[in-house]
């Protein structure tokens, strides 16, 4: 009896250890795992008036994390964006539409009186946006007919003009149809636009007819 005590207890003792050999081990393999999945280079995060800090992944296995800067990660967008066809993802603020249209006469001969020196027309006024004006063209004048115009931007209810479009005023016939600004090409908010003729015509080429439309695109206030 005493034998199969003895026997009973090394057998208990043997598997005593073997089970503290067993999670021994078991510790040893997890910690190396804890060890590979660590996160390492994590610099101290000091708090900087006006700084905006943020944590990022820069590790290929996805484990190392770095501290990068606001403006450092605007920059990189920035870079990405320039390597981009952004026409294809969204409307961009220089797309070229057509702004506004100008147009008097019905091809009656009377209607030339509308075209005389001094005479202004086809005022718009611009709210909230800034609109950048890129070219005028000319759609339609009745035949054999010629105008010269200008384009000024300021107050139109006293006409008082703060700028125009051309630095002289541009003849046009037939033949002539884009006109591209030459001066300033900006109308502000609050600003109204309008086409005058403060030229000499000819009294015997003002058109009966006339059509101009202005292309351009805005910037809005909130950019």
């Amino acid at each position: 009896m005493e034998l199969q005590y003895e026997m009973m207890m090394e057998v208990i003792y043997t598997q005593t250890n073997m089970k503290k050999i067993l999670l021994l081990f078991m510790s040893i393999v997890f910690c190396y795992i804890g060890y590979g999945q660590k996160i390492t280079a994590l610099p101290a995060v000091t708090s900087t008036t006006g700084t905006s800090l943020l944590m990022v992944r820069s590790g290929a296995s996805g484990n190392v994390l770095s501290q990068i800067t606001k403006t450092n990660l605007f920059d990189d967008i920035i870079d990405y964006l320039e390597t981009q066809d952004l026409a294809t993802i969204i409307t961009l603020q220089s797309d070229t539409i057509p702004k506004y249209s100008y147009g008097a006469g019905a091809g009656l001969a009377a209607d030339s009186v509308l075209f005389a020196k001094d005479m202004d027309g086809f005022g718009v006024y611009t709210p909230k946006d800034t609109n950048y004006i890129v070219e005028f063209v000319q759609q339609r004048m009745s035949t054999g007919d010629s105008l010269k115009f200008n384009v000024y931007v300021g107050v139109y209810q006293t006409g008082v003009a703060a700028d125009s479009m051309f630095t002289a005023p541009q003849a046009t016939g037939v033949n002539q149809t884009t006109f591209t600004p030459n001066n300033n090409n900006v109308i502000l908010p609050d600003q109204d636009c309008w086409i005058g003729l403060k030229a000499a015509q000819i009294t015997a080429k003002r058109p009966y007819q006339w059509n101009m439309q202005m292309n351009g695109y805005k910037r809005n206030l909130s950019y």
